[in-house]
């Protein structure tokens, strides 16, 4: 009996521990299978468990962006006409920070008249400037002054001089001009000695228009 009694117990202990065993295995089954990724995920999926992701963020770039838009006005309901220039820069610093300027010049140009300058006339007062007719008094120093009195109005001489020196290829400097009712004065630029070229009128108290056209700076 008691021979049968410990083979009993033997099995037993036996049974048991395969039990506990078995009971092991399965756990360790159950823990690497909640650790494995689905059987159904994507590729992208299974790439991205296994391997770490890395976000990289690019510097700020510095570009500058100019844009030149040239803008044209006239206005004709005048004497002159205006012209408008617009300049525009913009710089970009990044998407999101951009700085832009705008440079608008604005001139305005006289209408020329057309004007016939009499060569032979310069030649008989060997003068070295257009004149505008017959004078008075002509006086000449050197080849950088002269002056005369005339009976043309103030403003007939005026246009001449526009004009004569305009087909010399002169141009006007307005905002240097004056011109009241009584007395005037034109300046023009682009001669061949470089020097600025004046002309100067006023009127005395008998209507004589007193003249004198003068290269200086």
């Amino acid at each position: 009996m008691a021979s049968k009694s410990t083979a009993g117990s033997r099995t037993f202990l036996v049974a048991l521990a395969l039990l506990v065993s078995l009971s092991l295995a399965c756990q360790a089954v159950s823990r690497l299978w909640q650790g494995a990724p689905s059987p159904t995920a994507s590729p992208a999926a299974l790439s991205s468990t296994h391997q770490p992701t890395t976000t990289k963020t690019a510097a700020p770039t510095l570009m500058k962006n100019t844009t030149k838009t040239p803008q044209g006005t006239a206005d004709l309901s005048g004497a002159g006409m205006e012209i408008t220039g617009t300049l525009t820069s913009t710089l970009t610093l990044m998407p999101s920070l951009s700085l832009t300027s705008t440079l608008t010049a604005t001139a305005t140009l006289e209408p020329t008249p057309t004007v016939f300058v009499d060569l032979t006339l310069m030649e008989k007062y060997t003068s070295p400037f257009p004149l505008p007719g017959e004078v008075e008094n002509f006086d000449k120093f050197g080849d950088i002054k002269i002056s005369y009195q005339t009976d043309f109005w103030m403003d007939e001489v005026i246009s001449f001089y526009r004009g004569a020196f305009s087909q010399q290829r002169l141009y006007e400097l307005i905002n240097l001009n004056q011109i009241t009712d009584d007395y005037f004065r034109l300046v023009f630029a682009g001669s061949l000695n470089g020097m600025l070229v004046f002309v100067e009128g006023s009127l005395d108290e008998q209507g004589w228009l007193h003249v004198q056209v003068y290269y200086g700076y």
